[in-house]
């Protein structure tokens, strides 16, 4: 397969190839999409009727999520792409692609050699294959000769799960298809005092989701800086989970995560405790961002907890189960919005401070930026998380490849960084030395600006 298949646009972020009804199949490209790194999506059913009805309503989530993803995103048809079992990546291909295989126990997967053209251990990081099977026996959704295999690649790699929707994997194909970060990572604020059941049982059931969640009752240990550590943890975040109590008010460090989550642009999900007044949330809660939960969403009445010589306070306890998973579908839903919007932001903001400094910015719809000044030009990678080893590799290897006589070129990695303890910063700044890349923090783009119009010095 081509890096440009018939008809398609290389510079579409996402292509998507979806099975119908019939068997057939349709292709879309979608354009300003603000991922990580360019992907091919690719949908197909285990051939039933279910399955592919499920497949229709899986494309309509994705479609849904990518439209929203920024004001400027453009989808437009392709009237073809190459059949899916002759797909065969290159090795050196910059966009991922993804299988997407929707079962059913009904008519399971059978054997098929073109399975191998998506297997991650032939193609490292170019492709993959995930199985998408609504909560049963996994076994049950293939033939007998793939479940004698457990070697085999629908076996090796683990399946996305849904109960109630399908609609309920999206966030994971997003992740596994790297349009969004690989990691989905989220800080929980609450008042132990009034929410520690619900914020446990959060903690535990977005675990099972394959988050990384902060919970300061299992997340510091004991002899660190707390206020640091407190910090690093909401920089390394995508999205606040709020658990706004009658109270919260009291809590000292509340406000100050509300105002982290707004000024890095972090997604911000309030939920709204039944005894917080209509009226009486925090005024800094936008209500959009806000979800009320009832009284009959909890498995049982709060429960009064003695904090203080005539104090007391209500101890809002678990949700039940309908309305967990709600919360949850939810929680991954702003999530994978967030991701979107702080990605977007973060080039927009650096686009706009070199613009204002003279600087002639390249900004492609993904991947690595250019700044030009003069004779000038340098290479920029923006993360949205703390950098880490793959920034620093990304940022070498792309500025490798450039030819560009003369003047002074610099590499240079843009992430927050700033909130990180001493070992986290140490390990960064030995990373910007090895591999000989400048370090910016996010939160600091006009001295970047002004440190490449002022010629880059070292």
């Amino acid at each position: 397969m081509s890096e440009a298949p018939l008809n398609a646009d290389p510079e579409a972020a996402v292509w998507l190839q979806t099975e119908n009804d019939d068997g057939t199949f349709r292709s879309e490209q979608f354009f300003g999409v603000p991922v990580a790194r360019p992907s091919l999506i690719t949908l197909v059913s285990s051939g039933s009727a279910d399955a592919r009805q499920w497949v229709a309503q899986l494309r309509e989530e994705l479609v849904a999520t990518l439209l929203s993803a920024s004001p400027s995103v453009q989808q437009d048809a392709i009237p073809t792409l190459p059949d899916y079992r002759r797909i065969a990546p290159p090795k050196s291909s910059d966009r991922k692609r993804v299988l997407i295989l929707v079962g059913d126990q009904a008519q399971p997967f059978g054997e098929a050699s073109w399975y191998a053209h998506w297997d991650p251990v032939i193609y490292p990081g170019e492709a993959t294959v995930m199985t998408v099977l609504r909560r049963g026996n996994f076994d049950d959704y293939f033939s007998a000769e793939i479940r004698s295999n457990n070697n085999h690649v629908l076996r090796r790699l683990n399946a996305g799960w849904w109960r109630d929707s399908i609609a309920e994997v999206a966030p994971e194909i997003f992740s596994c298809s790297e349009v969004t970060a690989g990691v989905a990572r989220i800080f929980i604020s609450y008042r132990r005092i009034e929410t520690l059941p619900l914020a446990l049982q959060l903690f535990d059931h977005l675990g099972r989701e394959r988050f990384e969640v902060f919970l300061d009752q299992f997340s510091i240990p004991p002899g660190l800086d707390f206020q640091r550590r407190l910090g690093q943890e909401l920089e390394d975040k995508s999205m606040v989970v709020l658990l706004e109590s009658k109270h919260i008010q009291e809590s000292p460090w509340t406000q100050h995560e509300i105002d982290f989550a707004k000024r890095r642009q972090l997604g911000l999900l309030s939920l709204r405790m039944p005894d917080v007044d209509l009226g009486k949330g925090l005024p800094s809660i936008n209500a959009d961002a806000v979800k009320s939960l009832l009284k009959t969403d909890f498995t049982a009445p709060p429960r009064s907890v003695s904090v203080a010589p005539n104090t007391i306070r209500d101890e809002w306890q678990t949700l039940e189960k309908t309305s967990l998973e709600d919360v949850i579908a939810e929680i991954k839903r702003v999530h994978a919005q967030a991701l979107f919007r702080r990605r977007r932001h973060l080039r927009e903001d650096l686009e706009l401070e070199l613009g204002r400094q003279g600087l002639t910015v390249v900004m492609p719809a993904y991947g690595p930026i250019s700044a030009s000044l003069g004779t000038d030009k340098h290479l920029l990678w923006p993360t949205t998380w703390p950098p880490d080893v793959e920034d620093f590799r990304t940022t070498h290897q792309a500025h490798s490849k450039w030819n560009w006589p003369g003047g002074v070129s610099r590499r240079i990695v843009v992430g927050p960084h700033s909130a990180q303890q001493p070992d986290r910063l140490a390990r960064l700044h030995w990373l910007r030395d090895v591999s000989d890349c400048r370090l910016f923090d996010e939160g600091n783009l006009p001295a970047l600006a002004k440190y490449l119009a002022d010629g880059a010095k070292p």
